[in-house]
C-alpha cells in the first residue's frame, strides 16, 4: 500500500497538483522520506536568504503557477504515537517530523501525509487543551491482562517535552481519552483501530 496524503489546494485554481518546494536545512530523515515518495513532486532547493536559518515549505501549483509560501514547520516540533490494541492488528507508530507525518514501520505499505497550516495550528491547540505537558509519565492498570496499551513522545517549541506511557489506563475518562485518540487519528488522516 502506498498512500500520500498531501492537504493542500491552490488558492487560485483550487487545483490539487501542487509542488513541494522546501527551503533551509531539512533533517536527512524527512528528505530519505519524502524522495521515497516517486509520486511526489519535491524539490531541495538549499539554504537561500532569506530562508536559511530554519525549514520553509513554498507550494506551487503545477496548473496555473501560482505559489505561495503557506507553511513554516519548527524543526522542533515533534512527535512519536502508538496506540496498540491487543485485540486487533498491532498498529503502526505515528510519527510527525519536519512538517511531516509518517508511519513506522513500514514493511509492506509507505504513508506520507503533509498536513497545512490550518490543521497544523489546530492539532497543537489541542494537545494545549488537552494539557499533555502536565500528565504523569505513566497511566497503568494491572487489574487487566489483555486491553491496550499506548505511547507519547512529545516535544513543541516553547513547551516541555513529555514522554508518556499507558496500559490500560489513561488520563481522566474514557470519553477524554477517546477525544485524544481522535485529535492524532484526524491530524495523521490514519484510522486507530480503538
Amino acid at each position: 500500500m502506498k498512500k500520500i496524503h498531501v492537504n493542500y489546494n491552490c488558492s487560485i485554481c483550487n487545483g490539487t497538483s501542487i509542488s513541494y518546494k522546501i527551503f533551509g536545512m531539512p533533517n536527512t530523515h524527512t528528505i530519505a522520506r519524502l524522495e521515497s515518495f516517486s509520486g511526489l513532486n519535491v524539490k531541495i532547493m538549499g539554504c537561500v536568504l532569506p530562508y536559511a536559518d530554519e525549514t520553509t515549505y513554498l507550494f506551487q501549483c503545477k496548473v496555473c503557477k501560482n505559489e505561495w509560501f503557506e507553511y513554516e514547520e519548527l524543526e522542533e516540533n515533534f512527535f512519536e504515537f502508538l496506540y496498540e490494541n491487543y485485540s486487533g492488528q498491532p498498529m503502526p507508530k505515528i510519527v510527525y517530523e519536519g512538517g511531516l507525518i509518517h508511519l513506522e514501520p513500514r514493511e509492506n505499505y509507505q504513508y506520507l501525509c503533509i498536513p497545512n497550516e490550518k490543521q497544523t495550528k489546530l492539532f497543537w491547540n489541542q494537545i494545549d487543551k488537552f494539557d499533555v505537558w502536565s500528565w504523569k509519565n505513566k497511566y497503568v492498570n494491572d487489574g487487566i491482562d489483555d486491553g491496550f496499551g499506548w505511547k507519547l513522545k512529545i516535544k513543541r517549541k516553547g513547551k516541555k517535552k513529555k514522554n508518556i506511557n499507558g496500559f490500560n489506563s489513561f488520563p481522566f475518562d474514557e470519553k477524554f481519552f477517546d477525544k485524544f485518540l481522535k485529535t492524532f487519528a484526524d491530524f495523521s488522516d490514519w484510522e486507530l483501530n480503538i
